[in-house]
């Protein structure tokens, strides 16, 4: 079973958003534009960025291009549920320093929904479904990945490895036909950060000899401490399509001891890249 590292295997910490040319403000460029907003279960919101014309932006750089009363869709990873329109325009509640990347844009959320994480859309007019065609929250997970995952930390040293899968989800991101698995684990102690605790995100394609796992995100503790774990737990909230190129990207809300936020996680065939982000970094 070959093991293809997306983004770089670490022990600690956690991989930034990727910089590139894409996520740069051009105020020049024209197209359809879509939006996505991180909706937490105190109705809180994280203005994350978006796309024109396929190329994906910052918040910071979409930001002057929105306006008051704009329509959004929630999602979460059981599907649609209704609309919302935007309060005022996205406005920066960073500053400078680890919360530089905190955007707010206010929704119309009834407040008795609350409870529960979305991610809230603007879409063009005409834009497709942003869902993936297979899209299944499994009870649990299958028996094959738990053994994968046991055998991925023990090669990481730990011993008796106990995967905490506390998330699979079984769906198609590209559209293709290839069902593909991303699987969420979290083992964190109450107290203290003890060894084989994790935090990791990959999504498994194929069966058997042909079977590819792929790392979203990997922070595992290898030896036991006094102190508090610093690893950053994931809550994968959606899986939709923000820049209309037929490809689910992951929505998730995380956070560790001194901060969280929201990103936007894009595959592009070979491996995924962290490609937007609202929070506090810490």
């Amino acid at each position: 079973m070959a093991f293809a590292a997306a983004v770089s295997e670490t022990e600690t910490g956690r991989d930034e958003p990727a910089a590139s040319s894409s996520s740069s403000a051009d105020p020049a460029r024209s197209g359809p534009m879509s939006v996505v907003v991180g909706v937490d279960p105190d109705r809180l919101t994280c203005f994350m960025g978006g796309s024109v014309g396929g190329v994906v932006l910052t918040a910071e750089a979409l930001a002057a291009r929105l306006r008051d009363g704009q329509p959004y869709r929630l999602f979460d990873l059981s599907g649609a549920h209704g609309e919302t329109l935007s309060i005022g325009r996205p406005r920066s509640e960073g500053g400078e320093g680890e919360c530089v990347d905190l955007w707010r844009q206010d929704l119309a959320l009834d407040p008795r929904e609350s409870g529960s994480r979305q991610a809230a859309l603007h879409l063009p007019p005409g834009a497709p479904d942003p869902l993936p065609g297979q899209l299944e929250v499994m009870d649990r997970p299958l028996g094959q990945h738990v053994e994968l995952m046991r055998e991925f930390l023990a090669r990481r040293g730990i011993a008796d490895p106990e995967p905490g899968i506390v998330q699979s989800i079984r769906t198609d991101l590209e559209g293709d036909g290839a069902i593909d698995h991303i699987l969420n684990l979290v083992r964190v102690g109450p107290d203290h950060a003890r060894a084989g605790d994790h935090s990791i995100i990959v999504m498994v394609r194929g069966e058997g000899p042909a079977q590819r796992t792929f790392i979203i995100q990997e922070e595992v503790d290898v030896s036991d401490s006094a102190y508090s774990s610093t690893l950053w737990v994931n809550t994968i909230v959606a899986l939709v399509d923000i820049n209309g190129d037929g490809t689910a990207e992951i929505i998730t809300e995380g956070g560790y001891l001194y901060g969280g936020g929201w990103e936007v996680i894009g595959w592009d065939g070979n491996g995924f890249e962290h490609i937007l982000f609202c929070g506090c970094d810490g």
